[in-house]
């Protein structure tokens, strides 16, 4: 189900290419291996038996969206993007979940619904992320989970790249260190449960085949890291009270 509210007419340039049935199979094998780390994140942390409500705030073409699905076929799946092209890309592909277009800094959805809220990758397009920090803690129960990922500009891909680090782009408006993240968390209430960062796919060489490969699996065995040298920033939280 899509609910569509206005129209940007711009064509995302977060769209996939076009590919083959092969090509798309592997696709979604590579990014379900990537994701992995938040559903063991979810078993683990989740208070919710069975978890009812999942929301994903930046859904882009759906690749998260069609995982969670898979992982969890009893939750209501709600995915929300701001761009219309991406909205009606991943509900072609999806089954079960609903799509909503929307701002995440305005979530138009009910207070206290959902037992988990995803935003990977998202956080930094924003101006105030403290204003979607506090959304999120709207729509989140009390005791619900904020899964969490951006870019780290002190990772050692961005300490060693400079200017040139692919975290550095026009709409990444809002890049921080790990501790003002968790600044942040905590000033909204909430409680970081587990925290690192990620390897080193990011970087020239390291984060291309056939090399990346090997990061991607001990990405999905491990999961991200106690330390600040990775290129992304993972957090589970909790929202408190």
């Amino acid at each position: 189900m899509v609910r569509d509210e206005n129209s940007t007419g711009v064509p995302s340039p977060y769209l996939p290419a076009e590919m083959n049935s092969f090509k798309k199979a592997l696709s979604q094998k590579k990014f379900a291996a990537a994701y992995h780390v938040w559903k063991r994140a979810i078993a683990r942390y989740g208070t919710g038996d069975p978890l009812e409500r999942i929301l994903e705030v930046g859904c882009g073409p759906g690749n998260f969206a069609l995982c969670l699905e898979r992982w969890f076929p009893g939750a209501r799946i709600t995915a929300l993007d701001l761009e219309d092209d991406l909205i009606r890309f991943a509900s072609k592909r999806s089954l079960s979940a609903s799509f909503v277009r929307a701002s995440s800094q305005k979530i138009p959805l009910i207070s206290a619904s959902f037992d988990v809220v995803s935003a990977l990758q998202v956080i930094e397009h924003f101006p105030c992320p403290e204003e979607f920090l506090a959304e999120v803690g709207r729509v989140l129960r009390p005791g619900g989970l904020l899964l969490l990922s951006t870019p780290n500009p002190t990772g050692l891909g961005a300490r060693l790249q400079g200017k040139s680090w692919q975290g550095i782009r026009d709409d990444h408006i809002s890049l921080r260190n790990p501790s003002e993240w968790r600044k942040s968390l905590e000033v909204e209430g909430f409680e970081s449960l587990s925290e690192g960062t990620t390897l080193f796919n990011g970087m020239p060489i390291l984060g291309q085949l056939p090399l990346s490969i090997g990061f991607q699996v001990i990405q999905a065995v491990a999961g991200w890291f106690p330390w600040s040298w990775g290129e992304s920033y993972m957090v589970v939280a909790r929202r408190q009270g």
